[in-house]
């Protein structure tokens, strides 16, 4: 077996729980995902690497309010393992990295760069 090679730095936390937002009880629970900061860049690369592989692309289900009915799309499915615990469902995702990259290096720092004395920047 092969080793795991990890889209992203850092896992992606989802749980599955009440929605306090429900006012009439048409939906009743509510997803929510963690996204780490330095994993926001990976994931949407991931996500761009799967729509531009045809390996990926699969027929799903979506609802279209404009025509108020199902409708059949092409798109991905990122699929994560989970269970349930006191406050709910809840797992983590980080899938198979399909692009050849390493995925645990240090995020690029997003601090404003500090000019010294003396010192001179590139623009």
């Amino acid at each position: 077996m092969s080793e795991f090679n990890a889209a992203l730095p850092s896992v992606i936390k989802w749980s599955v729980g009440q929605n306090k937002y429900d006012e009439d009880g048409s939906y009743p629970k509510m997803l929510s995902l963690f996204i780490p900061k330095e994993s926001i860049a990976a994931f949407a690369g991931h996500l761009a690497a799967m729509a531009l592989d045809p390996d990926k692309i699969r027929s799903g289900k979506i609802w279209d309010y404009t025509a108020n009915a199902e409708v059949e799309v092409e798109g991905v499915y990122i699929n994560a393992k989970g269970k349930t615990g006191q406050f709910g469902e809840f797992g983590n995702i980080n899938p198979v990295s399909i692009i050849d990259t390493p995925t645990h290096q240090p995020a690029p720092s997003t601090a404003p760069v500090a000019a010294t004395e003396g010192s001179s920047l590139p623009f």
